[in-house]
């Protein structure tokens, strides 16, 4: 009863202490592949914890090599902006000026019924009161009102993210390269200077450059 009781306790302390590797992050905030690696542990570690004879150690090694694997992918990830949004994907706007957009909620797999369900959730009944609502990459809801400064200004953008140009939120924004790059120049930087620069609906521009801790505002 012993050995049981010694080997659960091995392998609780193994999975407890691999989640907390993985960092400080709720399930429902998870990216898919730290939600995948969490899945793989759980089951790779009750194998042992359910069969007496196979060793303790097939479940341990296992284990290790998924922390190990999911630990030097974040630090790839944190360096390779590209890499990231392809295993991440990126924001994806469900409502905008109170007009819920079905092509948006059919491409995530989203129904009607649950979107209207996670604002109810989020003290949001009226859609038409919403001037935008963002789906993160990790499921949740972001919701920006009309009325207030944020309201205001609207959605930002991030054009720039650690040097690199994104051109599909620069689309979205209605600018081009030129305009960007004129822009970045205006604040005495170079694309491959600015570590955030984010333009909203409103004309605001946000603009950090690598080892600044507060950006230009205007």
């Amino acid at each position: 009863m012993l050995l049981p009781l010694l080997r659960t306790l091995i392998l609780y302390a193994a999975v407890s202490f691999a989640l907390r590797f993985l960092g400080k992050r709720q399930i429902g905030e998870m990216e898919p592949q730290e939600f995948v690696v969490t899945i793989l542990i759980s089951d790779l570690a009750s194998i042992p914890m359910q069969d007496m004879d196979i060793p303790l150690l097939y479940g341990l090694v296992p284990v290790a090599v998924l922390i190990l694997v999911e630990y030097l992918l974040s630090l790839i990830l944190l360096k390779k902006r590209r890499l990231r949004l392809l295993f991440a994907g990126e924001p994806e706007l469900v409502v905008r000026d109170g007009k819920i957009l079905p092509k948006a909620l059919r491409k995530n797999r989203v129904t009607l019924d649950e979107l209207l369900s996670r604002l109810r959730e989020a003290g949001e009944n009226d859609v038409s009161s919403l001037k935008y609502v963002i789906l993160e990459t990790d499921g949740t809801l972001s919701v920006v009102k009309n009325e207030g400064e944020a309201g205001k200004e609207g959605l930002f953008r991030l054009l720039i993210a650690e040097g690199e140009i994104n051109r599909s939120m620069l689309r979205a924004a209605g600018r081009d390269e030129t305009w960007l790059r004129a822009a970045v120049k205006e604040r005495g930087a170079g694309i491959e200077d600015v570590y955030y620069f984010a333009l909203s609906d409103g004309g605001k521009i946000v603009c950090q450059r690598f080892g600044e801790e507060r950006g230009d505002k205007t």
